[in-house]
């Protein structure tokens, strides 16, 4: 994959890292959801021999598949590439918030597995409102569908901790 096209996969799926939590309707309950997101800040410095560390900020909405519930969030991340081995990869945080005024917030890490598609996990670290010591985690896949722009598939469980 050319230079050029690794800058734009990886500047498209930037905002797959706004991963959030929901608000579960049962503790401890997989659910699912979807969602999609824009890039809203990109700045990246090239380490030498083609190797870029890049800085996003990402937005995005989020729907529960089964309640129907939205909510937003936001993500903050640095992305790792590396074009000769055609490899991306990407770590942060990501804050959710819910209509109550509770949030959680989360740590991400994925990778890119394939053009345009990226897999990863995430961990609760914390919120606040009802969320404040709220625990668990679960995947995220993320797919490019215009520059700086994604759709998500994200799968997990949140416990409201006590």
């Amino acid at each position: 994959m050319s230079w050029s096209k690794m800058l734009a996969v990886s500047i498209v799926v930037l905002s797959v890292f706004g991963i959030a939590t929901m608000d579960f309707a049962l503790a401890a309950d997989k659910e699912q959801w979807n969602g999609t997101g824009i890039t809203t800040v990109w700045e990246q410095i090239e380490v030498g021999e083609g190797h870029v560390v890049g800085i996003m900020k990402s937005k995005q909405i989020y729907i529960n598949k089964a309640t129907g519930e939205k909510h937003s969030s936001v993500s903050i991340g640095i992305m790792e590439i590396n074009p000769k081995m055609k490899q991306i990869s990407g770590h942060g945080y990501g804050i959710s918030f819910y209509k109550d005024g509770s949030n959680t917030l989360r740590t991400w890490e994925g990778k890119a597995v394939g053009q345009g598609h990226m897999k990863g996990t995430w961990t609760v670290v914390g919120g606040a409102g009802k969320w404040e010591k709220a625990t668990g985690g679960g995947t995220w896949e993320s797919f490019a569908v215009a520059p700086q722009h994604s759709y998500y598939e994200v799968e997990g469980e949140v416990n409201p901790g006590q």
